[in-house]
């Protein structure tokens, strides 16, 4: 029988080749399984898993990095670490890859739902479509609109903020709804509930945000990971930002004049570490440019110059600086030339060198 992969609502991080990321997934990740030989929380170490019954395998396969567990039916499943009071899924984000080898009726994939105590759950219908809701009253209520194919691999995430929730597959919005989710004290699985409703199939890297919603950019950065073969929590973040540059002359630029020897000095900061500083001086059109290497995350650059051009001219100090990712900021100081030619004064009467008596 052709089997089917989804790809579910907890947001589960791949990571096996390091991959450069815009957005820093580690934050507010609470907690992340790559269930690579066991079911460690391989983020923080507070949430490992209970296994009963289902059997480890690994490499889950089809490009995704880590493992998975393979469950069967009853008593299958895996205990989560805490109770639906540190899942409650409100204000957070879930994600996880799944694979349904057998038809069943709502095999719960992942929640915190038991009879009686009634919470969110995670299902594949019998028909291959994702259903999220509350099981004490349906509100919220999520049907994908959307049924999974057999064979294919799909990425379904859940966010919940307020009172609406989305459900994601593959990186598309494909199901809303809004309400108000109940939040009991009960034990959280992965492939079954804690009164059964056992799912058949197999569940492989998952991870779970604490209030923290990932918008859909995010979530499809979150997907082309993953599918990379990354297992989380090796996320290594893209530094965009650019040093930070003050520049300072050591005079007035209202009083610089031929002949002064000019000091420009920058201090220079940058949260993850400095490269390089220029010094650029343009006095006669023609750039002189000088080099300094920096390292740390916190350093000063500084050159000086004779003013070589007359009155009126103009002057471009510029500081540039590099970080070790390749980001740039410039601080420019712009003069002009002051005089300093004194003023002549000719009297013109009474005649020089007469005496007047």
């Amino acid at each position: 029988m052709k089997e089917k992969l989804i790809l579910l609502g907890l947001i589960m991080l791949l990571l096996v080749l390091p991959m450069a990321f815009a957005t820093d997934f580690t934050t507010n990740m609470k907690a992340c399984w790559n269930w690579d030989g066991d079911a460690t929380d391989d983020h923080l170490g507070n949430f490992d898993g209970t296994v009963t019954g289902a059997t480890n395998t690994e490499p889950y396969g089809g490009g995704l990095g880590g493992g998975a567990y393979e469950f069967t039916g009853d008593p299958d499943g895996i205990a989560i670490g805490g109770v639906s009071t540190d899942f409650n899924m409100v204000g957070d984000t879930t994600t996880l890859f799944c694979y349904n080898s057998t038809q069943n009726t709502f095999g719960v994939v992942f929640g915190s739902d038991g009879l009686g105590l009634r919470g969110g759950a995670m299902r594949v219908s019998d028909t291959g479509f994702i259903r999220f809701a509350d099981e004490k009253d349906g509100d919220p209520l999520i049907t994908s609109t959307t049924a999974l194919n057999n064979g294919d691999i799909n990425c379904i995430v859940l966010t919940y903020e307020g009172t609406s929730a989305k459900l994601y597959i593959n990186g598309i919005l494909n199901g809303s709804d809004t309400g108000t989710l109940n939040n009991p004290s009960v034990q959280t699985y992965f492939g079954r509930r804690a009164s059964g409703l056992y799912f058949i199939g197999w569940i492989g890297i998952s991870a779970y945000w604490e209030g923290r919603v990932l918008n859909a950019g995010e979530i499809t950065e979150l997907e082309t990971a993953l599918r990379s073969g990354n297992i989380c929590p090796t996320f290594v973040v893209t530094d965009t930002t650019p040093p930070i540059v003050n520049a300072t002359l050591n005079k007035s630029i209202t009083s610089i004049v031929f002949g002064d020897v000019i000091n420009i000095t920058a201090n220079i900061t940058d949260e993850t570490g400095l490269d390089f500083c220029q010094v650029v001086i343009n006095q006669t059109g023609i750039n002189e440019i000088f080099n300094t290497s920096l390292s740390g995350t916190s350093a000063q650059c500084s050159n000086k110059s004779e003013v070589t051009v007359a009155a009126g001219n103009v002057i471009n100090y510029t500081i540039r600086a590099n970080d070790t990712s390749g980001n740039w900021r410039t601080n420019d100081i712009i003069i002009t030339v002051a005089d300093s030619t004194a003023p002549g004064i000719t009297i013109l009467s009474p005649i020089n060198d007469t005496t007047y008596t």
